[in-house]
């Protein structure tokens, strides 16, 4: 028997929504489920506020159909993806996984900022960099915030992104979930200064932007207490290498 948090379940009686499952979530909701429908239920950070407000966005190009929602508990009610295999498991060469990526920002940059967060609200605190870069934002872009291997599957259609963090921001800052992911492969890839590098200059052709903005973006959003044991940690000395070769942002 699936147990539903109290808000949860009024819910989903209200909604005829009968959970069979409960699926592996990220750090800030639940998520239940049964075939055709999930259920995600936010209990911190940006999914609780600007995160409920995306996922409706997200469905006006080409993310999961909301079915229901509520916005006193950001709970959302949305069509399952199937097969909902993530890119991550896809396990496609990473010149594959990048060009889907980049097919999902294209989708959702054009999508309206109303509602959304400003990165300046984003981050718990603003070091000088994450200054920087936030007043030198020009043209501001709805960005999905989170666009990591993890949270693009398969759908019956094609690629599906999922669990946004709903920011209006600088569209550079949009390929860096990416670009520190698979995390797996983080841990332990020999190449991951040459990867990491390669990624950002092609971030920045595809999208018309400076590498070194989007190589800035990445080690700003590396907290700077970030564990040694973390395998992000490891992308600090990549990326304090990087922005010492593409200084320009």
């Amino acid at each position: 028997m699936i147990i539903l948090p109290d808000a949860a379940q009024e819910c989903a009686d209200r909604w005829g929504f009968v959970a069979t499952e409960e699926l592996v979530s990220g750090n800030c909701s639940r998520v239940f489920a049964n075939a055709r429908q999930v259920l995600k239920v936010p209990f911190q950070g940006e999914e609780l506020t600007s995160g409920y407000w995306a996922a409706r966005k997200l469905a006006e190009a080409g993310g999961p159909a909301v079915i229901a929602s509520d916005a006193e508990h950001g709970i959302v009610l949305m069509e399952r993806v199937i097969p909902g295999t993530s890119l991550v498991a896809a396990n496609l060469p990473d010149g594959e996984a990048r060009r889907v990526a980049l097919g999902i920002i294209a989708r959702i940059q054009g999508l309206s900022t109303e509602d959304a967060k400003p990165m300046a609200e984003f981050f718990d605190v603003i070091t000088p960099l994450r200054q920087k870069l936030i007043d030198t934002t020009s043209s501001p872009k709805f960005l999905h915030g989170d666009l990591h291997h993890g949270n693009i599957l398969r759908g019956e259609n094609g690629w599906v992104v999922i669990d946004p963090k709903g920011l209006v921001g600088d569209l550079a800052y949009e390929p860096v979930a990416f670009m520190r992911n698979p995390i797996e492969w983080v841990a332990i890839a020999p190449d991951l200064l040459e990867v990491t590098r390669f990624r950002a200059e092609w971030f920045a052709h595809a999208l018309g932007v400076k590498p070194g903005r989007i190589i800035a973006w990445g080690r700003a959003n590396l907290d700077e207490d970030t564990p040694t044991d973390d395998p992000w940690y490891r992308l600090i000395a990549v990326y304090d290498t990087l922005m010492a070769e593409y200084p320009e942002i």
